[in-house]
């Protein structure tokens, strides 16, 4: 939590500045104006509202009252702590400077205080996260003690109720940028006053006022009409981005099955080559297998014919071992007879 811790401590401040009749008129005339205004951002949150549910429907109600949940929870739980802190110490930033600390009725005191400019927007003491605007602040929308009024102008505005003084306070905190341009107008009618009658005085400031709250009516107007236009643009965008997506998706989809498509027709060029392959290679084992048959064939077919050679040799070799024993033997009774003649 990054905080501007207090660095030395101030004595409380007991007294408090007078309003006079103009501030206190000013300052009704302004809860008026600002009353008008609330309303006219109520009707227009409520308009909002109603497009919102017809754009985006039961879901968002349930995002919304989560969150607004989960806020109104942590603002209770930040209410607690402040409830529980010990001291009655509050910061305050002024002119871009930490101020403080002071009691809790005297932070109301400045904040009511028309005179203190830049008026009082930032607020912090024990117990919360961080630096508050202070209509975020609920005990600083708590109406302060009504105080005794001397003034004879003042003595005569009554007494306001606490839901008044509530709205008031609440009011003149959210509305202090705005009312920076009016409370110099108001000032400077102050001082015509003094030598003016104050019917003169009030229509003037009255008509200001009113020419104010048209301008502001205006600027809000130009606002809604921008947020409006930018929701229609941020709306567009998201429609076009949806769109690249979805067709994003299509093209990888058409990109794989393109891929698978190509992968099926590979594998099945491969099936059919290998299948080729093995045919051709089938084909040259049956053809290398008769050949082989047909060399064996051969060979026995030598091997035979050999044998056969080899049979008729050896029988050729024994008629002629007989034929030339038959002559040794012819010989020999020749040679018999021819001894005995």
């Amino acid at each position: 939590m990054d905080l501007l811790k207090p660095m030395e401590k101030s004595k409380p401040r007991v007294a408090t500045e007078m309003k006079s009749a103009a501030q206190l008129w000013a300052e009704e005339e302004a809860r008026v104006v600002l009353a008008k205004g609330k309303a006219a951002a109520e009707a227009k949150a409520k308009a909002k509202a109603k497009s919102d549910d017809e754009i985006w429907g039961t879901e968002a109600r349930e995002r919304a009252a989560a969150k607004a949940k989960i806020a109104a929870e942590a603002r209770a739980a930040e209410e607690a702590r402040i409830s529980a802190a010990t001291t009655d110490e509050w910061f305050y930033i002024l002119n871009g400077e930490q101020a403080g600390p002071v009691t809790l009725a005297e932070l109301k005191e400045k904040i009511a205080d028309l005179s203190i400019e830049p008026p009082l927007k930032m607020v912090w003491t024990e117990g919360m996260d961080g630096w508050k605007p202070v209509y975020e602040v609920r005990k600083l929308c708590e109406p302060a003690p009504a105080k005794e009024v001397i003034s004879e102008p003042v003595a005569e505005v009554q007494e306001e109720s606490k839901a008044e003084m509530e709205a008031r306070i609440k009011a003149t905190a959210e509305a202090r940028a705005a009312d920076e341009a009016k409370l110099a107008a108001a000032r400077k009618i102050e001082d015509q006053m003094r030598a003016q009658d104050a019917k003169d005085a009030r229509i003037a400031l009255a008509d200001k006022a009113r020419a104010k709250a048209d301008q502001e009516a205006k600027l809000q107007g130009d606002a809604d009409a921008k947020v409006a236009a930018d929701t229609k643009l941020r709306e567009a965008a998201v429609a076009k981005a949806t769109e690249e997506a979805r067709l994003k998706v299509a093209a990888e989809a058409k990109v794989g099955e393109e891929a698978r498509a190509a992968a099926v027709a590979r594998a099945k060029a491969i099936a059919e080559e290998e299948a080729k392959a093995k045919t051709e290679a089938e084909a040259k084992l049956k053809e290398s297998e008769a050949a082989r048959a047909s060399a064996e064939a051969k060979a026995a077919e030598e091997t035979k014919l050999r044998a056969a050679a080899e049979a008729k040799a050896a029988e050729e070799a024994k008629l002629r071992l007989a034929a030339e024993a038959k002559a040794a033997e012819e010989a020999k009774v020749a040679a018999v007879a021819k001894a005995r003649a």
